[in-house]
């Protein structure tokens, strides 16, 4: 995950800079940074969803 952060996270720098709108794109960047604050982050995609598992909504 620590890759797609990264990844993500030049993609919508990118699109601030040009003013394009990038909804799903930060939505992502929002769900790769909860797995990685999780712990998750050398882990692979699958990973996102242990975290939403392990996240207190309460």
């Amino acid at each position: 995950m620590d890759v797609f952060v990264k990844d993500i996270g030049i993609v919508t720098s990118l699109a601030r800079e040009a003013h394009v709108a990038t909804p799903i794109a930060s939505a992502a960047q929002q769900l790769y940074l909860l797995v990685e604050n999780a712990g998750l982050g050398p882990h692979d995609d699958p990973s996102v969803v242990l975290a939403l598992r392990r996240a207190d909504w309460a």
